[in-house]
């Protein structure tokens, strides 16, 4: 977005269990210092006791975004489930091929 003059606001949460599984977080932190727009917040299960879901749903509203989601498949699915719970339509949401992962209804 950064290369292409995108304007529009950007929330990344970056979850990990421990401060040493963040892949590369200071690099999306200098990114952030020089793009107003975008909001980078690291989310750490052994540290904060909040998992990435719990973010999703404190954090927003989400009413005006499209979610992208990239991990592993448990973390695809708890994330798709809370944006769903918070009211983001299925359609706005983008994510990893999860094989087994099933969309369940409104």
């Amino acid at each position: 977005m950064a290369e292409h003059g995108e304007r529009r606001p950007v929330e990344v949460f970056h979850g990990a269990r421990t401060d040493q599984d963040l892949y590369d977080i200071d690099a999306m932190l200098r990114v952030q210092q020089s793009h107003p727009w975008l909001s980078a917040r690291a989310v750490i299960d052994q540290r904060a006791h909040l998992h990435l879901p719990d973010a999703i749903r404190e954090y927003g509203p989400w009413n005006a975004f499209d979610a992208y989601l990239s991990g592993p498949p448990g973390m695809i699915r708890s994330g798709v489930d809370a944006l769903r719970r918070v009211g983001l339509p299925p359609e706005r949401i983008r994510h990893d091929a999860v094989d087994e992962f099933v969309v369940a209804g409104p």
